[in-house]
């Protein structure tokens, strides 16, 4: 089967628009409807039903998905081994939220170079929705991100609890959501606890989604956020930040995400790894906390 067919369907169940999944394939809607017909006659099964809505998927579709999933997966990690550096065995790649590689993926690096330097590793950070995508289309292995994913072929484990707190650049601020506010968006569990926790609260004069420009804005310029503790732990100490009184502590797991059904010795091991770095973090400092 062609891998760019398989491709094709995943993008158009992704966008539920045959209009959408051009855009998001860059190629016309014919094409992507040529593909998605070739497919269905190739299976012998329609894959979608087609209304002026959109389209969703019948059983038959629904049965494909996973399937195509770990084509699409095979087919990527196929060609990432056959271009493996000279010198290693195998080549992984890692996806992680901004924010999340530090401290844990980055003592997981150390581990893996220390202890299985014939894996090649390609590490990268994104969003979450970037890093979603490129799990569903096979050019990650690992993903590490905010949210609990329904991807096909792939399980999502929590890995550890984030601990997001209330800070302030001032050690006199007493309301629990200052003027200077400043709203990092830490992901969509967070959006919601935040929403619960202060529901009076309709709108943001500034609002960012990378956490690191949020914590030098308000270093900069004064200002409260919330932050995980462990990439505010230091400042605290130092006295460059404080914690706001009476502010509700917000947490939600981060998420491990690999395939469900996979074979790999490597990604077996990257996977095994990623578990005992964090838990040996979680016993050593503190710095996280265990999702159970």
């Amino acid at each position: 089967m062609d891998i760019v067919l398989a491709r094709t369907f995943l993008v158009v169940v992704e966008t539920r628009n045959f209009v959408r999944a051009a855009e998001e394939l860059h190629v016309t809607q014919s094409t992507v409807s040529a593909r998605i017909r070739s497919l269905e006659d190739q299976l012998g099964r329609d894959l979608f039903i087609r209304n002026k809505a959109g389209v969703s998927l019948t059983n038959a579709g629904e049965l494909f998905k996973r399937h195509a999933a770990t084509l699409v997966h095979v087919w990527q990690h196929a060609k990432s081994e056959v271009e493996i550096p000279e010198g290693y065995s195998d080549v992984i790649s890692l996806g992680a939220r901004f924010g999340i590689w530090d401290p844990i993926l980055l003592r997981w690096l150390s581990w893996m170079r220390e202890h299985h330097p014939a894996i090649a590793i390609q590490a990268e950070l994104g969003m979450s929705d970037t890093i979603t995508k490129r799990l569903a289309e096979g050019t990650l292995d690992i993903g590490v991100i905010y949210s609990a994913l329904n991807l096909p072929a792939f399980k999502a484990e929590p890995l550890f609890l984030e601990k997001l707190l209330l800070v302030s650049t001032s050690s006199t601020e007493q309301a629990v959501l200052p003027e200077n506010y400043v709203h990092v968006d830490w992901g969509a569990d967070f959006q919601r606890k935040f929403r619960l926790s202060f529901p009076e609260q309709l709108g943001h004069g500034l609002k960012v989604n990378l956490g690191v420009l949020g914590l030098s804005f308000i270093k900069e310029n004064g200002g409260a956020a919330y932050f995980p503790e462990r990439l505010v732990r230091d400042d605290l100490i130092q006295d460059v930040l404080y914690i706001i009184p009476d502010a509700p502590v917000i947490t939600f797991p981060v998420f491990l995400v690999y395939p469900s059904d996979n074979g790999d010795p490597s990604i077996a091991t990257a996977v095994e790894n990623l578990r005992r770095v964090t838990k040996s973090a979680i016993a050593k400092d503190q710095l996280l906390s265990a999702t159970a």
